[in-house]
């Protein structure tokens, strides 16, 4: 099963009602955690250090850390593909649109 995730919900389930809402949940989380801000598990999350580079260095470097945060914490999904949603490029937001495959 293939699904495509937005990042812009910040609402969590606390009890999701599928195997498929709690990993898609869990993905979330993942990647909407800073790396090192959580007590006793510092590696969880992603590298938020590629805040304020540019768009191109801030694109690589954020499919990699999808990819090793997906990979390590979330094993029952494996990340698919990175799209970018359309937005202005004078905001200076990233918009990505993650696929994975269950």
């Amino acid at each position: 099963m293939t699904l495509e995730i937005g990042l812009s919900q910040t609402t969590w389930n606390l009890r999701p009602a599928t195997e498929v809402e709690e990993i898609l949940q869990c993905v979330k989380c993942c990647l909407w955690t800073a790396k090192g801000t959580v007590f006793n598990y510092r590696d969880f999350g992603i590298d938020v250090t590629m805040i304020d580079r540019p768009i191109n260095a801030v694109q690589n470097k954020f499919v990699a850390e999808c990819a090793r945060a997906i990979q390590k914490f979330e094993p029952r999904c494996r990340l698919k593909k990175i799209s970018w949603a359309k937005s202005d490029a004078l905001d200076g937001q990233l918009k990505p649109i993650i696929t994975i495959e269950i």
